[in-house]
């Protein structure tokens, strides 16, 4: 599906793209709240200046995504492949992204405050500035991740 097509689609009330190809897409500028996006494919795509306020994102592939001004709000992003991808200036708050893959993805000045990450992939997962407030780690593997977040907050 190109990105006009789901637009359109949206447009008209249309909020079911469960298992879409959106992979390579450009999207800008436009809020998309109460979407289902579970096990869509956005692989590659681009997004910026997006809001995801109440999205299903449970088990969407996002891998080597180019995320920038995006916010996510009381969205589900479990099992949420994020692996390679590039989050600069992504607000995520009270989302669950629990068993979610950041495998080699790079967090640039986000901020994360009251997400669940437990039982996350976090391997070589790199956070430069940012702030991370009331951030549950529980399981989570951190091997090789880097912190370098201005502040951080977080509970295990």
């Amino acid at each position: 599906m190109d990105v006009s097509e789901f637009l359109e689609r949206y447009g008209a009330g249309v909020t079911d793209f469960r298992g879409a190809d959106l992979s390579n897409v450009a999207l800008s500028q436009c809020e998309l709240s109460g979407i289902d996006l579970s096990r869509a494919n956005l692989n590659g795509a681009s997004i910026r200046n997006v809001d995801f306020s109440e999205v299903n994102f449970t088990q969407a592939n996002l891998q080597c995504v180019c995320l920038e001004q995006v916010s996510f709000y009381l969205s589900n992003l479990i099992e949420t492949n994020f692996s390679n991808a590039t989050l600069t200036e992504v607000f995520i708050v009270q989302s669950d992204l629990s068993r979610a893959n950041f495998r080699q993805a790079l967090l640039i000045e986000s901020e994360l405050r009251d997400v669940d990450l437990s039982e996350a992939n976090l391997i070589e997962l790199g956070i430069a500035g940012g702030v991370l407030k009331r951030v549950n780690f529980n399981g989570a593997n951190l091997t090789k991740a880097g912190f370098e977040p201005r502040k951080i907050n977080k509970y295990l």
